[in-house]
């Protein structure tokens, strides 16, 4: 038997091999006649390389394997105990008498015997028990019938905004009753809940959940599943593939763990809908990596597209920007040259062209303002009011798509977030967030949620054109 691997094999890191401590190696490679392609010490030290990755690649496979192993492991444990645990909760204790009951009168067969309402038995209370330290959370009644009948379900409603929600949803049932329902067809009349069991319109799909919410939220399913005694093979399977997603070897990216997110949300539901289609189901533990490696090449084709968007928005406001400026500076050009052949035909002979006719002309906005008489509003220059800078937030003019300002309009506030290389924005994390979502309008796509966030504060529910450090118009 193999000895156990005690750290994860991804973690460690290649060593150089053109250091001193392998020349010896290296050497013994060079001079070793079953090794034509080595010449130099360089090429010792690729094929060195080389091994180690190969040798690193099994292990981490070994290590996956073992982990996997070790989790059935402890779910096997951890059923045995739940059902002896169960199994004692249900014998009734041992010094346990019913009381006794009275002899039953006989009736007269004449009389017909009373409708009696069956009375519930009464429960067990054990004394050597005390309520548990931690009082388990219940989900929506929509998330409970999923789980029942083996559908798939969004994790959001295993999160504690799910459970908020629920309470609330619960509270909201009791509140209000029930109505009447059926009536149609031949349908008896019945009472119904007037808050039915329907998805929440608050819900995350699990696409777009962040990786740690991810992670803490799948024990809390797990947990429930065990609670409404699903099959413990089923329950197996759940809770190992759980685990190859959390240990897979590209977790340590984010293009890697947002690829990981849609894998299991897709696997998930096709797993559950097989089950509903043909009463039977795959293997969900084993890992596609080839549906994997096609999931993760459609997120980067789909990012390439949102940041030519980006870039594209980008453009079309620094164009905007340019022509406003343009046209105003032409504005005031144009203004300060009618100002000085004004001043200039004051000094002079009359005008050329006078008018000499009754008829008056219309007269022009200088006479106007000579005159005193009140001018069209519309005739003065408009202040344009700028959308605040996703950078800076400052409504400045500037160039907003280069911006990379290290504090914001208020000199004395740092900024929140930068540009890198590519001109895209990125958060203190190092994410690329959406350009679109910044804008007042907002970003109407829902496959990037994880990159909707406000430059200026960082919350999720508004950008950048309505945060309230963004300057004031």
């Amino acid at each position: 038997m193999d000895e156990p691997i005690e750290a994860d094999p991804a973690t460690e890191v290649c060593p150089n091999f053109m250091q001193p401590v392998f020349q010896t190696a290296r050497t013994s490679m060079i001079e070793n006649q079953n090794l034509p392609d080595i010449q130099t010490h360089e090429d010792a030290a690729q094929e060195l390389a080389n091994a180690w990755s190969e040798d690193n690649a099994e292990r981490c496979e070994a290590y996956a394997a073992q982990q996997d192993a070790l989790e059935r492991e402890r779910l096997d444990l951890e059923l045995q105990a739940r059902d002896a645990q169960r199994q004692e909760s249900q014998q009734p204790p041992r010094n346990h008498t019913p009381p006794p009951q009275p002899p039953r009168q006989p009736e007269p067969e004449d009389q017909p015997a009373p409708t009696q309402r069956k009375r519930v038995a009464p429960p067990i209370v054990r004394r050597d028990r005390m309520i548990s330290s931690t009082l388990p959370s219940r989900p929506s009644q929509f998330a409970i019938n999923k789980v029942q009948n083996y559908e798939y379900v969004d994790l959001w409603y295993f999160t504690p905004d799910g459970y908020a929600e629920a309470a609330r949803q619960a509270k909201a049932t009791d509140d209000e009753g029930f109505t009447l329902a059926g009536g149609e067809s031949g349908e008896r009349l019945g009472l119904k809940a007037m808050t039915t069991a329907s998805a929440s319109k608050n819900a995350i799909l699990d696409e777009a959940l962040p990786w740690n919410v991810f992670t803490d939220t799948r024990q809390e399913y797990l947990d429930f599943l065990a609670s409404v005694e699903w099959p413990e093979r089923l329950y197996a399977d759940m809770a190992a593939f759980f685990a190859r997603i959390e240990t897979h070897r590209i977790r340590k990216t984010d293009a890697g763990k947002r690829a990981l997110l849609e894998y299991q949300a897709r696997a998930r539901r096709d797993w559950h809908d097989s089950i509903k289609r043909n009463g039977e189901t795959f293997d969900l533990a084993a890992i596609n990596e080839e549906l994997l490696k096609i999931i993760a090449d459609e997120q980067q084709a789909r990012d390439v597209r949102a940041q030519a968007r980006e870039i594209q928005a980008q453009a079309r406001e620094v164009e905007l920007l340019h022509a406003e400026l343009k046209a105003s500076r032409t504005q005031d050009s144009s203004s300060q040259a009618r100002g000085k052949r004004k001043r200039g035909n004051r000094s002079r002979s009359p005008p050329r062209y006078r008018n000499t006719s009754r008829s008056k002309s219309p007269p022009s906005r200088y006479s106007k303002a000579k005159s005193g008489a009140p001018g069209n509003a519309n005739d003065a220059p408009q202040a344009r009011i700028y959308a605040p800078c996703a950078v800076c937030l400052g409504r400045g003019t500037h160039d907003v798509a280069k911006c990379n300002a290290k504090i914001l309009w208020d000199k004395t506030t740092p900024a929140r977030c930068r540009r890198d290389g590519e001109g895209r924005i990125i958060n203190p994390q190092g994410q690329i967030l959406c350009f679109n979502f910044q804008r007042k309008a907002g970003c109407p796509s829902r496959s990037h949620d994880d990159r909707h966030e406000c430059t200026g504060c960082g919350k999720r529910d508004h950008g950048a054109a309505r945060c309230p450090l963004a300057e004031k118009p």
